[in-house]
């Protein structure tokens, strides 16, 4: 075998005009970008169900503080560490809002009630 017959030739993917010419991604992600977009999706999700008045999923606050601290906690390993952190305090700031939300109204409840009993008992 001559020296001619065993030099190695790199695929032409690894061109850069072929490169050049290939679309790119328009959204590039690892896990903690997605754990982000998963608060944020969420916590919009559940504002707009408790402002519309399906108060049933009022209880899911808990999945956007969940997911917006951990992508907040893993927000330095991510693509975007900027889109990462926005969208996890998105999705912590919509969860806290519910979560306030329902405290008022419990809140409101109990003293109505407690009014209720003063005034009666």
């Amino acid at each position: 075998m001559s020296p001619e017959n065993t030099r190695y030739d790199p695929p032409s993917r690894y061109c850069v005009e072929e490169d050049e010419a290939r679309p790119r991604a328009t959204f590039t992600a690892n896990m903690n970008d997605l754990l982000a977009l998963g608060a944020l999706v969420s916590g919009l999700t559940l504002l707009l169900s408790c402002v519309t008045g399906d108060m049933f999923r009022c209880c899911l606050p808990l999945l956007p503080l969940l997911l917006g601290a951990i992508g907040l906690a893993s927000a330095r390993q991510a693509v975007d560490e900027n889109r990462t952190r926005l969208w996890s305090w998105v999705g912590l700031g919509s969860g806290a809002i519910v979560v306030l939300f329902i405290a008022l109204i419990l809140l409101c409840t109990l003293v109505s009630f407690a009014l209720m009993i003063a005034l009666n008992g």
